[in-house]
């Protein structure tokens, strides 16, 4: 639930994203395990609940937690690398 009340699912909206961001995502999604790339695609871009998708990926909701959590700590790790390499140029 933690995860949940920090990053909220995408409405339809929001996931109207450049041809580019869509390339980034593809390749963020490509460099992770496929069951956390499968976990983050139902959640973030089909706005499915962690029991929604724990019945898809047959686990527990609390696995898919994990899943988001892990990615969401990559994600951010990435980010401050690229801040950094840029911070160097």
């Amino acid at each position: 639930r933690l995860l949940a009340d920090q990053v909220m699912p995408l409405s339809a909206a929001e996931v109207a994203v450049s041809p580019e961001t869509m390339v980034g995502l593809r390749e963020l999604l490509a460099r992770v395990p496929e069951e956390q790339a499968r976990a983050a695609v139902h959640y973030y871009l089909d706005g499915m609940s962690h029991a929604e998708i724990a019945v898809q990926l047959g686990c527990s909701r609390r696995h898919v937690g994990d899943l988001l959590e892990r990615l969401q700590a990559r994600m951010t790790r990435t980010a401050r690398a690229d801040r950094s390499d840029h911070a160097e140029e």
